[in-house]
């Protein structure tokens, strides 16, 4: 019924073997490849978090010199209004009258706006562009 020949379960041995080898050598194949598909996963996480973080860097870093911008803006807001007032009653009290004092100075302040508004583009556009760039492409030193 069932071949007795040593060379036919020699084969069979050997197949079985090899089958067995091959089993095995595929197991470790995909242990290895899920190994490293984990190790991806933990790399690009890492990744993603790295970037979130120097992103967060970056937006306080702009965010703080924004802020301190603003102060000593609003600061020296504060001084030339009150170095205004003091101006224009000064210059009023030349001219016998105080509010020829503060006409003159609106005039000044007024001519001083004008030339602001037309050379904006080249004045301030340009400078506040780049400082933006500077801010959010700075390496850490």
């Amino acid at each position: 019924m069932y071949p007795t020949n040593s060379r036919f379960v020699d084969e069979v041995f050997y197949l079985s073997q090899y089958l067995f080898e091959t089993i095995m050598d595929t197991t470790e194949k995909i242990s290895k490849l899920d190994m490293l598909a984990n190790q991806v996963e933990a790399c690009s996480k890492t990744s993603l978090e790295l970037y979130k973080l120097m992103m967060i860097e970056k937006f306080s870093t702009v965010v703080s010199v924004f802020i301190s911008q603003v102060l000593m803006v609003l600061i020296l807001m504060a001084v030339i209004l009150f170095a205004s007032i003091g101006l224009a009653l000064w210059i009023g009290h030349y001219f016998a009258q105080l509010w020829y004092g503060f006409i003159i100075l609106a005039g000044m302040y007024s001519l001083i706006f004008a030339f602001i508004f037309l050379a904006r583009k080249s004045l301030l556009y340009g400078k506040l562009k780049n400082l933006a760039i500077q801010l959010l492409l700075k390496d850490k030193e």
